[in-house]
């Protein structure tokens, strides 16, 4: 801000006319091409001052002492290098002795906003709003205030109130949105972001509203409605970096379905990401097995019941679906699992086959997971050599296999476990293994790229926004990827087991 009137060189009951004279007068002065900074000035200073909604904050302004104007422009210099404290100080030892405050409190409230100080912030930037209440930007701020502050039934008086007057500012949207979803009115919050999703202002930005109310159904457990939207974004064409900026949320949506065990949900949240981003591989695996998990459903609930199936082989099938989704295990934890339980099944066949055999003719989709395995598990000479591949891969995993029983020990047992401190013994013979044989020494197929769900942690950027002048109508809407924990917290993504589906 700038005493406008003095750089026209007017006091302020100069009238319109005269001031058009003024500003000719400068600008003839102040040529563009020779004086660029204060022909600028010179342009500002004649749009505020015939402004009937900024001319009164040009006045105020005017009206400040000369010592209140150094210690608001020192404050402004002092907050663009990012030295809020001292801003504070600075307008705060202003104020006690000036008159003329909004423009000082306007500046202090933006310091305390940057300090993480929202209460301060409105008690100083309330005033202000009294006097230009229907200022969208300046609203903004208070808005953020209010929200940051947790005092939600005003933010919501307020940004519906300037929703009101301009449904065209993104940012403000974006906010009535927040004020809704942190009061857990998700319904609210939807029907504000699919006002905006068809208002022809945003039309290029009708991906990242779309993708936030994907978002919301999802946070109200509108499970069906979050995933009809999801499937709508691919027609947008977005952006790689609005598709990345909505990629965390997604991944959440999926994990959370798969996790419920909800894989129709699943399942179509997996197809909607690969339209999204076709060269997803990790999303293309996860797809297939779902899709593979959904094809053996009839046969699951029959089996886990099914008392002649031990449970050993449970367990064995359980790996094989569990290695199509997320694992508990890492990769070598998963490698040593599965070693260990065909081991056991191995080391006592005889006990095994006539329940593989009943496995294969009732459960023939569920067996199809381990066929290879299971079909030389039948056969004595394929067994053999099922036999001698497993004795060297038991060897080679030893110690991954001894570390999981320690903490299977310790999760059932306590500390006190009496097992040997050195492992398994390596149990097989030079003479008992066949070093040409047929294709053990290769790696199984299933075991060089193992299936992961995710891969890797949700990133997001939580760091706070500084609050400047122009953040207040160039902003986007966030990620919100802080809010997506599982905490039960207010943004309530890890919804209760009554979960719609």
């Amino acid at each position: 801000m700038k005493d406008y009137f003095e750089v026209l060189d007017i006091d302020e009951q100069t009238e319109e006319q005269d001031i058009a004279k003024a500003y000719r007068r400068m600008l003839r002065k102040y040529p563009a091409e020779r004086y660029p900074e204060k022909n600028r000035d010179i342009r500002e200073a004649y749009e505020a001052l015939t402004n009937p909604r900024k001319r009164y904050s040009c006045v105020e302004f005017h009206r400040m002492s000369s010592a209140s104007k150094q210690a608001y422009m020192a404050a402004v210099d002092a907050m663009g290098k990012g030295d809020f404290s001292k801003a504070a100080k600075t307008l705060e030892k202003a104020l006690r002795d000036e008159e003329h405050t909004l423009h000082l409190k306007f500046a202090l409230g933006l310091a305390y906003m940057n300090m993480d100080k929202p209460s301060r912030a409105l008690k100083v930037l309330e005033p202000v709003r009294c006097e230009f209440p229907y200022d969208i930007e300046l609203n903004i701020i208070i808005i953020r205030a209010c929200l940051d502050a947790k005092e939600y039934d005003k933010a919501l008086i307020w940004a519906e109130e300037c929703y009101s007057i301009d449904k065209s500012n993104f940012v403000l949207i974006g906010l009535l949105a927040d004020g809704y979803q942190m009061k857990k009115e998700y319904g609210e919050a939807a029907a504000v972001l699919m006002e905006a999703f068809e208002n022809p202002a945003f039309l290029d930005r009708k991906y990242i509203i779309g993708s936030r109310t994907v978002h919301i159904l999802f946070l109200g457990k509108k499970y069906a409605d979050s995933l009809d939207w999801l499937e709508r974004l691919a027609a947008l064409h977005p952006r790689e970096d609005e598709k990345a900026a909505s990629f965390n949320v997604f991944m959440v949506m999926l994990d959370f379905f798969i996790g419920k065990h909800m894989l129709r949900e699943a399942d179509r949240c997996a197809g909607a990401i690969l339209e999204l981003m076709p060269d997803r591989q990790d999303i293309a695996r996860v797809k297939k097995g779902i899709e593979a998990i959904l094809s053996v459903e009839p046969e699951i609930d029959r089996f886990d019941s099914d008392e002649f199936v031990p449970d050993l082989l449970k367990i064995y099938i359980a790996s094989g679906i569990s290695e199509l989704l997320a694992p508990d295990l890492d990769e070598e934890q998963q490698k040593a699992y599965v070693i260990l339980i065909e081991h056991q099944l191995l080391s006592e066949y005889g006990s095994y086959l006539i329940a593989v055999r009943y496995l294969k003719t009732n459960y023939p989709a569920l067996y199809g997971f381990k066929a290879d395995f299971l079909d030389a598990f039948q056969d004595a000479r394929e067994r053999k050599k099922l036999i001698n591949k497993n004795k060297v891969l038991f060897c080679r995993y030893q110690d991954v296999i001894a570390q999981m029983l320690d903490e299977l020990s310790a999760e059932y047992l306590g500390d006190e476990d009496d097992r040997d401190d050195d492992g398994p013994d390596c149990w097989y013979e030079d003479d008992e293994f066949d070093d040409g044989g047929d294709g053990w020494s290769d790696e199984w197929d299933h075991w060089d790229d193992p299936d992961d769900c995710l891969d890797g942690e949700f990133e997001g950027d939580d760091g706070p926004d500084e609050y400047e002048d122009d953040d207040w109508h160039s902003g986007e809407f966030s990620d919100d990827v802080d809010s997506l924990n599982d905490d039960g917290d207010d943004d309530g993504l890890d919804p209760d087991d009554d979960d719609e589906n």
